[in-house]
């Protein structure tokens, strides 16, 4: 039975939803916490951006997910950042408090459970290779250098997008940027430990990142985390190295576990939400 209170409504607003999970995994948890509550997708484009900000505040939307392409983009229409949006630079979880709308970046926690509990790999010292330079790879590259990594080499077509990534995050870390499609000019001391894809192009770009490298003799132990998941994660078919390749769903569940609990003052476990998911994915129940 659903509580007697104020109907609240959340969601997530991107480019393009209809690969989302967040609605599912929202809904899920109002249902079992018997809140009146209920989460849906808030498709935009960009040049709609501030005028969709400014519905949330006069709808009163409670909470909001931001994903591709707008974790940068929506900064300058929000009242305030919680520190993880300020080290970041980028926001995938809004929350109105009283009117004000405040950033969060929950994206970093993900990141780091899912680098500790699913690759347990310990980057300490170790060369990084991180494909993209968006939102998701701000969170990323903040955590890489949290975890003293050695060496993390950014990948992006925009070379230039890249350097100002880098430039803006003010450290002393060795963090060098190449263009995407020069992946073979890297030498054997930049064999990494861990590649990171936080680009969210086709699977076909990560399967093909994996064959240069693997051509190059520099995939060696090499852990590979995907941060796409379902149908935009690599397939079992085509992943070279199946017991070294995470994807992005346990990053999904830790990181909507910790926009929960920003919303609600509840505190769920991620394993719970993981768990939920997959076996959403193998009933094939949700694509």
């Amino acid at each position: 039975m659903i509580n007697a209170q104020k109907h609240k409504l959340y969601g997530i607003i991107g480019g393009s939803l209809g690969h989302s999970f967040s609605p599912l995994i929202h809904n899920y948890l109002f249902e079992k916490y018997k809140l009146n509550c209920c989460y849906t997708t808030f498709e935009s484009e960009e040049s709609k951006l501030k005028a969709v900000v400014g519905g949330i505040r006069v709808l009163n939307i409670s909470g909001l997910n931001v994903t591709y392409p707008y974790k940068e983009n929506i900064i300058p229409y929000l009242d305030n950042l919680d520190i993880t949006a300020k080290t970041t630079g980028a926001v995938n979880t809004i929350k109105n408090s009283r009117g004000k709308l405040i950033g969060y970046n929950t994206d970093i926690i993900g990141i780091q459970k899912t680098i500790q509990h699913k690759l347990k790999t310990d980057i300490k010292d170790k060369t990084v290779l991180l494909l993209g330079a968006g939102g998701a790879a701000r969170a990323c590259l903040v955590e890489l250098i949290r975890q003293k990594a050695n060496k993390i080499i950014v990948a992006n077509r925009d070379i230039s997008k890249a350097k100002k990534m880098i430039k803006n995050l003010k450290n002393n870390s060795d963090i060098k940027a190449i263009n995407i499609n020069h992946i073979n000019s890297l030498n054997q001391s930049d064999c990494p430990a861990l590649l990171i894809n936080s680009t969210s192009a086709k699977s076909s770009l990560l399967i093909g990142i994996i064959k240069v490298l693997s051509k190059q003799k520099l995939i060696n132990n090499t852990k590979i985390f995907d941060l796409n998941y379902g149908q935009r994660a690599v397939s079992k078919n085509h992943q070279k190295f199946p017991n070294r390749y995470v994807d992005g769903l346990y990053m999904l569940a830790t990181q909507a576990a910790a926009s929960f609990n920003i919303w609600t003052g509840i505190k769920v476990e991620p394993d719970d939400i993981y768990r939920y998911i997959a076996k959403k994915l193998r009933d094939n129940k949700y694509a």
